[in-house]
């Protein structure tokens, strides 16, 4: 019989989760509640619903019985296995779930997050972005909260720093949930999208005078996220090498000509 566990904010959403990527419907399967889930105190002491749901018997998909018995035939078209379609309608499954998951994720990170912020007494709103409006790399966050409000530079602090211990302290708290490490990117009014847009442009430049006087340039120094942006963008640039020099907060990287 197939199974899987889920887990969600609630036992429902679990297991909606665990019947898309079963393929079934809700009276196609037992369902074993492993934890109702419960909430905490700014999501701190939460702890998520998880169950597991597994297909009848006599629900039994045809995979399931052309595993046991020999491939299965399509009607009509003599020794064309169903595997293709099988794998195709796994993946489908699995696709729809792990979207769902994400959507959980950003739900539960937004409220997360705007019940810190109301704790601090900020009249503010979050928005959920996609992670390629910063062009990250797909998977390596689930989210983006965008926190909107007036006056919001007392949540970014000297070099960001206030803004990443916030981003920490929400992915501490999903992650408690989740019981699984949760990465979601925290940001203020797109100050991260325009500070890593000016600093590729700063990058470009200093790489151009660079190669134009043939002498290294030390740019100033940067927090690690920061200075991977820096990296990031002259990696393929034929005439410079990059290298971070220094030690904790006074860590800078240095632009030199590649020989």
């Amino acid at each position: 019989m197939r199974s899987t566990e889920r887990s969600a904010k609630t036992t429902t959403e679990a297991v909606e989760l665990a019947l898309a990527e079963l393929g079934a419907d809700r009276d196609q399967v037992d369902v074993e509640v492993l934890s109702e889930g419960r909430s905490g105190i700014l999501g701190i002491g939460s702890e998520v619903a998880r169950v597991r749901v597994t297909l009848k018997d006599d629900h039994a998909s045809p995979i399931t019985a052309a595993n046991a018995t020999g491939p299965v035939v399509l009607k009509g078209r003599p020794g064309v296995t169903d595997g293709r379609a099988s794998a195709s309608t796994d993946a489908n499954a699995t696709a729809s779930a792990i979207l769902r998951e994400q959507q959980d994720l950003a739900v539960s990170g937004r409220e997360v997050l705007e019940k810190i912020l109301g704790s601090l007494g900020l009249q503010t709103s979050v928005e959920v972005k996609s992670p390629s409006t910063y062009g990250m790399m797909e998977g390596q966050v689930s989210c983006v909260l965008d926190i909107q409000g007036p006056d919001l530079g007392i949540l970014i602090g000297r070099r960001g720093k206030t803004l990443f211990s916030l981003q920490y302290l929400v992915n501490l708290i999903l992650s408690k949930r989740y019981r699984s490490r949760v990465k979601v990117f925290v940001d203020v009014e797109a100050y991260r999208l325009r500070r890593q847009d000016s600093l590729r442009s700063l990058a470009l430049r200093m790489a151009d005078q660079v190669r134009s006087s043939g002498q290294e340039i030390t740019l100033e120094a940067m927090p690690p996220h920061e200075r991977r942006i820096v990296h990031l963008a002259l990696q393929s640039n034929p005439h410079v090498i990059t290298e971070s020099t220094g030690e904790g907060e006074s860590r800078k990287v240095i632009i030199s000509p590649k020989k």
